[in-house]
């Protein structure tokens, strides 16, 4: 199989520009299947010539993390590298994402828990040169409200969403 001039970006930290030593390349197959049949991973295994970085993505507030794009030039991988049956990469591709969908949710509301619990014990136990701890001012408690709605919120979205999977 091969693959030409296809733009691809990776989540690597610390990137030697030689690539990993496994790509899961997902990619069109049959140019006259329609999309969703013409779908297909294939492994290619690296380092592999034709790989060609192109450029490092900006990632705002995240400097330690490499997030390079890079192009696959004319690289040829066997045909016992494809993952599953030809034509079967886009569901593959959704199976293997819905598992961590769920996980990036639980720990997304587990984080802003935890900020949560922070925040009330600094505003029960702040008193900022007052008397008074300044979860008693009116815009802090309704501050505070505000955000435990919207994480409760997001918890019972995500039991609804595991409960329906």
């Amino acid at each position: 199989m091969s693959v030409r001039e296809i733009r691809w970006v990776s989540s690597a930290t610390d990137w030697n520009r030689e690539g990993a030593d496994v790509l899961c390349v997902v990619c069109r197959t049959d140019s006259a299947a329609p999309p969703g049949e013409a779908i297909s991973t294939i492994a290619v295994e690296g380092p592999v010539k034709g790989l060609v970085f192109e450029r490092a993505i900006d990632t705002i507030g995240h400097r330690r993390h490499l997030v390079p794009q890079f192009g696959l030039q004319n690289v040829v991988a066997p045909h016992h590298n494809l993952l599953g049956q030809e034509g079967a990469g886009l569901a593959l591709t959704a199976a293997a994402f819905t598992g961590t969908a769920a996980l990036v949710g639980i720990f997304g509301v587990a984080l802003m828990r935890a900020a949560f619990e922070f925040a009330l014990h600094f505003a029960r136990t702040e008193k900022r040169g007052g008397v008074h701890p300044i979860i008693e001012h009116q815009a802090v408690g309704y501050a505070l409200a505000d955000a435990k709605t919207t994480i409760e919120a997001a918890r019972l979205r995500l039991i609804l969403c595991s409960l329906a999977a």
